[in-house]
C-alpha cells in the first residue's frame, strides 16, 4: 500500500483516487449549468390531437435526424432588432461547424420543449467575411463585442472548453435571417382576424 503525505497528512492512495474521481465528478456537475429558458410566444392555434400526439411520437422513433443531430453546441446570446439598439432579443444558437471557416446555426427563442423557431445564422471566420463584396459585407455584424462583453455564451460547458470556443468567435462574423418573432407578426395578425 502506497501513503501519500499532503500538508502533512498521510493519505492512502485508494482514498486519494476516490477522492480525485469526486473531484472531477464535482467539477463537470458544476459545468453542466445554463438554466432553461422558456418560450414567451404563444403559437395561435388548437392544441395537438391525440392522434397528431401519436403520429408525431411514432415519426420521432422511425425517422432519421441526421442533419438535426450535427447542430452539436449551444450558445446563448442576445440580438438587437435592427435600427432598434433599446430593444434586444435573447437569442438560443444550435450550432454546427461545417468546416473551419463556416459555422450554420439554427435561432429559437427558448432553450426548452416548448422553444419556437426564430431564424438562422450564417457564421464565418474574418478570413471569409475578407473576401466578400463590400455590399455584402454591410449585411454581416461582428461577433467581437458579443464575446468579449460575455453577451454571447455557451452554457453547461466547462469554463476552459468555452474560453477555447470563444477564442474561435470573437473574429467571426454572422448573417442571421429572423423573420420577425419567433411566429411572424403577419402570420399571427392574418391568424387572429
Amino acid at each position: 500500500m502506497q501513503l501519500t503525505t499532503v500538508h502533512g497528512i498521510t493519505i492512502d492512495f485508494f482514498f486519494e483516487k476516490i477522492m480525485m474521481k469526486f473531484c472531477i465528478l464535482l467539477f463537470l456537475l458544476a459545468s453542466c449549468g445554463g438554466r432553461n429558458t422558456g418560450s414567451n410566444v404563444d403559437a395561435p392555434g388548437d392544441d395537438k390531437t391525440a392522434k397528431d400526439k401519436l403520429l408525431n411520437t411514432g415519426a420521432a422513433l422511425l425517422q432519421d435526424k441526421a442533419p438535426l443531430e450535427q447542430f452539436s453546441t449551444y450558445l446563448d446570446g442576445f440580438h438587437f432588432y435592427n435600427g432598434n439598439l433599446s430593444a434586444q432579443m435573447e437569442a438560443h444558437h444550435y450550432v454546427h461547424q461545417l468546416n473551419e471557416d463556416v459555422y450554420q446555426a439554427v435561432i429559437f427563442d427558448g432553450n426548452d420543449a416548448a422553444a419556437k423557431l426564430m431564424g438562422v445564422e450564417y457564421i464565418i471566420t474574418s478570413r471569409l467575411f475578407a473576401t466578400l463584396p463590400r455590399e455584402e459585407k454591410l449585411l454581416w455584424h461582428s461577433h467581437h463585442y458579443e464575446v468579449k462583453s460575455g453577451t454571447l455564451i455557451a452554457p453547461g460547458i466547462p469554463e476552459a472548453a468555452e474560453t477555447e470556443l470563444m477564442k474561435k468567435l470573437v473574429s467571426t462574423y454572422g448573417k442571421p435571417f429572423i423573420p420577425g418573432t419567433p411566429i411572424s407578426n403577419a402570420v399571427c395578425q392574418s391568424a387572429l382576424r
